[in-house]
């Protein structure tokens, strides 16, 4: 038996009619004709309101339609970053508060000071408390409250406001010296030490917590535990400069054992049973087994090894772009430069502009002799011959070959 679906003609022309709408999004004129033959038909069909409405630029319209059905809450909070864009939200509610969750602190930000000039003060300051009970450390909400407090009156919210912005900005000096302290130099290993164990105990593993663990593990001679910390750099790092990579792709990440006469394969071939599906230990295998490629002490299939290592680690962590780049410069040393401008395209889908991933598109350009397209690449991506001779430069890298002769790229070298 047929559904009253496709029993109903008047309901199949509606759905033809949605379909076409949907395609006619570049043409405002027939976008319209057809809204209206829809809504004849149908006038409660909620999409097509809310598409006349945004097509009508009729705010007021699409505002009531949204808030009419709480089940479209993004369509709700996008209607609300363009009322917090256009510095006009005073008519804020309470159906508006659930929707402030989802904005950035500076949004919140600006939707309490267009309360404030809206004379709506009380629910300015109800905004700014829900937006640091979200972003305690936001400090130009903490000077917003304290402001708004003391035209309230409000003696006792200022002082709390003047407390904890002092104490955030008192933690933010502390926080710069512990990552200005953990920088490991030849002579500074004991404060890096140090300063990095205040920063495990103490503050946001991030990216550059990573990177400075690396950088201290290869500077105290232990290359396993230091390539493994680039792995984990890798994982979470964004706009991540191609010099950086190099870092343990040429000059420091092949060192065959360390003092304790481990190699990066014994570190993580012992985690690995612990962690069989941690993407950081197959990124930090990819970038040994590149490392060893780019050595003197290179062996038969390290490229492809590195290849197969750094897929893994992207198969485990779909949305790192730094590991999709990775990825395809192990493709490419692997000579399967076909595989690597896919990874690349994602890559920088995730990261737009990333230098490492935006480096590997220069070489792809070059490996098919288009100086031109190269050096607009470089020029994007910055340069990765950070460590001269001990790391990469671009006399090593057989990518650039073909253009190596052309005066464009001559030029290039040559600042």
């Amino acid at each position: 038996m047929a559904s009253a679906r496709h029993d109903d003609p008047g309901r199949a022309l509606v759905e033809r009619l949605w379909v076409e709408v949907r395609r006619a999004q570049g043409d405002p004129a027939r976008r319209a004709r057809l809204l209206a033959r829809l809504l004849a038909l149908d006038p409660e069909h909620v999409p097509a309101r809310l598409d006349q409405a945004a097509l009508d630029g009729d705010a007021p319209a699409l505002d009531r339609l949204a808030r009419g059905h709480p089940q479209l809450v993004e369509v709700r909070r996008a209607h609300l970053r363009a009322r917090l864009a256009g510095g006009a939200p005073g008519d804020l509610d309470a159906a508006d508060l659930p929707l402030l969750a989802g904005l950035d602190p500076d949004e919140r930000l600006r939707a309490a000071v267009a309360l404030v000039e809206a004379g709506r003060v009380d629910a300015a300051l109800d905004l700014l408390r829900a937006a640091l009970e979200a972003e305690p450390r936001h400090l130009p909400s903490l000077r917003a409250l304290a402001q708004v407090a003391a035209a309230r009156g409000d003696d006792a919210t200022v002082a709390a406001a003047e407390r904890a912005r002092a104490e955030t900005e008192a933690a933010r000096r502390h926080e710069a010296a512990v990552r200005r302290a953990a920088v490991p130099g030849d002579t500074r290993l004991v404060e890096a030490r140090d300063a990095l164990d205040l920063w495990r105990r103490h503050l946001e593993h991030d990216a550059e917590y990573l990177l400075r663990v690396a950088q201290y593990e290869n500077n105290s001679a232990r290359p396993g535990q230091s390539v493994l910390a680039a792995g984990r750099y890798l994982l979470v790092a964004r706009g991540m400069p191609a010099y950086r990579v190099s870092y343990w792709t040429y000059a420091f990440g092949h060192v065959e054992v360390s003092l304790e006469g481990e190699t990066v394969l014994d570190v993580v071939a012992r985690e690995r049973p612990a962690r069989p599906d941690d993407a950081a230990l197959f990124a930090a295998e990819a970038l040994y087994l590149l490392a060893r490629h780019h050595s003197t002490g290179a062996r038969p299939g390290d490229a492809l090894a590195a290849a197969d290592a750094a897929l893994r680690a992207v198969d485990l962590s779909p949305g790192s772009p730094s590991l999709l780049a990775l990825a395809a410069d192990a493709a490419i040393e692997a000579d399967e430069a076909a595989e690597a401008a896919p990874l690349l395209r994602r890559a920088l889908a995730l990261d737009p502009g990333a230098p490492y991933a935006v480096f590997q598109q220069a070489r792809l350009a070059a490996r098919a002799g288009d100086a031109d397209l190269a050096v607009r690449l470089l020029e994007a991506s910055g340069r990765p011959d950070f460590y001269d001779v001990a790391g990469y430069t671009f006399a090593k890298d057989a990518c650039f070959a073909p253009v190596r002769e052309a005066p464009r790229f001559k030029q290039y070298l040559s600042r």
